[in-house]
């Protein structure tokens, strides 16, 4: 892969923790059902229990779910 830069942020990005605005509840979804959110389609493909574990995370659970998903860009940007 080249070093060439195709974008580059260099304002700060804001984000307000104590922000009163929430994430807009997309609903339940089941399994292999598809979810367009604003033109990226996403689709849950497997629910499982791993073993890998965070190593800077300083708890360690007991179990981990992992999630498979399948992302499609539904929109003209790459």
């Amino acid at each position: 892969m080249s070093q060439t830069v195709i974008a580059e942020n260099k304002k700060p990005i804001e984000f307000d923790e104590d922000s009163e605005q929430k994430p807009k509840e997309l609903g339940t979804f089941k399994l292999g059902e598809k979810v367009n959110v604003v033109g990226h389609i996403k689709t849950l493909t497997n629910v499982h229990y791993t073993k890998e574990r965070n190593e800077f995370e300083e708890t360690q659970p007991k179990e981990v779910l992992g999630f498979d998903i399948e992302y499609q860009n539904g929109t003209k940007e790459e």
